[in-house]
């Protein structure tokens, strides 16, 4: 079946420009490309019939989708495009159907729909993210704690991603400690190099009652 892929996006309590989320550290094309070496590293495309769905968990101001369309006018959600569509003013909006702003080059593999969560119930949130086949954490507490109860895999922005954030330790970013880095925690570059690794801890995760 599908690999479901949570990606927390941090917006909501720090600025728009903070750099804690993957988007903002990659790019449109980079996060595109990132989602088609994820799928090759878990051998995606390889025939089979299993297609990579992305669901970015965030918070935006204002409470539509058009608040969205808007964040993306003034390039404050790399990565991401919202089309024009019939009830673009109704609010409140907790989910949304997006597109990725760069179409994937590795084909089906990895859809090109995007299934947002937006200003949700952060308990609600934590627990989706909890249960996804991968996750994708920003530099956030929230998206720490999630990824302790996250039973598959789990990417986390190293410092390659974004060195000046972790020059200094902070409070809510145990990372920078290393105290308790799990077996399957990894960095996002890894999907590069340790591809027979992320498959067994995902097969294990899918198989565990």
């Amino acid at each position: 079946g599908a690999v479901h892929v949570a990606m927390h996006v941090r917006r909501g309590d720090v600025s728009e420009t903070s750099g804690y989320n993957l988007p903002e550290q990659l790019g449109a094309r980079g996060i595109s490309e990132w989602l088609c070496s994820l799928a090759s590293a878990l051998e995606l495309d390889s025939g089979g019939s299993r297609q990579l769905l992305l669901h970015v968990f965030t918070e935006a101001v204002g409470r539509s989708r058009r608040a969205l369309r808007r964040a993306v006018q003034r390039g404050r959600m790399p990565g991401f495009t919202f089309k024009d569509q019939s009830g673009d003013d109704a609010e409140p909006l907790y989910h949304t159907l997006g597109t990725l702003e760069v179409a994937p080059t590795c084909g089906q593999v990895v859809s090109s729909d995007v299934h947002f969560v937006v200003n949700n119930n952060p308990r609600e949130a934590l627990l989706c993210m909890a249960r996804a086949d991968v996750l994708v954490t920003s530099f956030s507490s929230l998206g720490w704690v999630s990824a302790l109860l996250n039973e598959g895999l789990v990417f986390h922005p190293g410092m390659d991603q974004k060195p000046q954030l972790l020059q200094t330790e902070k409070h809510w970013d145990l990372r920078h400690q290393y105290l308790d880095w799990a077996p399957n925690w990894f960095r996002v570059g890894d999907v590069n190099s340790r591809g027979p690794e992320l498959r067994s801890i995902l097969a294990a995760a899918r198989t565990s009652p």
